[in-house]
């Protein structure tokens, strides 16, 4: 039951999907950790849950930003190795895609809804190398950013 309500809120378009979606997971993690002993050997994830949350906020929120393993495993105040563990354990994706997906979550934003260029918006995303972001924005989006803006941008409408 809590499954299906996660999926449907994941699925869902609604404002306050994300939201929702956290707070579903920490009640998830309540209900689990009533049936379990909170201090047994690979449920850890459970009591760093709010710092992991913290953190991939962050990414989200700071995509320009340079993040690397050891930073974000500060951030969480536990070893880099740990953290990547967690991570994968909690979101299914490890800390490193979740950054490159905000990166090129923003930059489709940015192509959408600004006319910067698209060496301006690789900037923008916290890419130092322009070759290097039009590569990863092809391995995931299939296109290019020029030909994602092309698809995804409304034509004008010329007035007289």
């Amino acid at each position: 039951r809590w499954i299906g309500a996660l999926y449907d809120e994941y699925i869902s378009n609604l404002k306050h999907r994300d939201t929702s979606i956290d707070l579903l997971m920490k009640l998830i993690l309540i209900k689990i950790s009533e049936f379990m002993n909170e201090d047994a050997p690979g449920n850890s994830f459970l009591s760093y849950y709010e710092v992991l949350q913290k953190l991939r906020k962050d990414i989200y929120n700071n995509p320009d930003k340079n993040w690397s393993v050891k930073d974000m495993a500060r951030f969480c105040n536990i070893s880099p190795s740990y953290l990547q563990t967690l991570y994968k354990q909690a979101y299914q994706t490890t800390c490193i895609n979740d950054v490159i997906n905000s990166k090129i979550q923003f930059s489709k934003v940015l192509l959408v809804k600004t006319n910067h260029t698209i060496k301006e918006i690789a900037s923008q995303c916290g890419y130092h190398n322009y070759e290097f972001f039009m590569r990863q924005f092809k391995k995931y989006n299939h296109c290019t950013p020029s030909e994602y803006r092309e698809k995804h941008t409304a034509p004008r409408v010329l007035r007289s």
